[in-house]
């Protein structure tokens, strides 16, 4: 955040004088003590207000934009690039149920990622297509040609 909030040429009260006017209420303090590790934490709003005014995505403040070993939890630890992936919900890490994990997202996330479409069908549920076959909304693979299920 330190070397973000630098090249913009902002003070660290500058900054929290820009959270405030996103209703997070921010000092110099604040922000140093973030800074200097004396600070640990910071709420998913505080988190989305600072992507919001450095103008960042908040992957990239959560994750290393570089692709260096990054801890996940205190036993896991991945690469910045697969985890970078996990958090935007575009694939998941390894060993972790996929077939859920691709069911608990929105229709509108899945049709934006790449190489996937959605159809919507009078006689047929949602499906989606990943990797050629197609999946209703519940995840459990369907035949492209009837609508039948062909697993699950």
């Amino acid at each position: 955040m330190k070397e973000l909030r630098g090249r913009r040429g902002w003070t660290a009260a500058e900054l929290g004088e820009r959270l405030a006017k996103q209703g997070v209420r921010w000092d110099r303090f604040t922000v140093a003590g973030l800074e200097s590790g004396k600070r640990q934490n910071v709420s998913v709003s505080e988190l989305l207000a600072l992507a919001l005014v450095l103008d960042v995505a908040p992957v990239n403040l959560l994750v290393p934009v570089e692709d260096v070993p990054y801890q996940v939890t205190p036993t896991r630890i991945e690469s910045a690039d697969a985890v970078r992936a996990w958090v935007r919900g575009e694939v998941p890490l390894a060993a972790v149920n996929e077939r859920t994990f691709y069911t608990e997202v929105s229709v509108s996330d899945l049709t934006r990622q790449q190489g996937q479409r959605a159809e919507w069908g009078r006689d047929h549920p949602l499906r989606v297509s990943r990797g050629g076959a197609l999946y209703d909304a519940q995840g459990n693979r369907v035949d492209d040609a009837d609508g039948g299920r062909s697993d699950g």
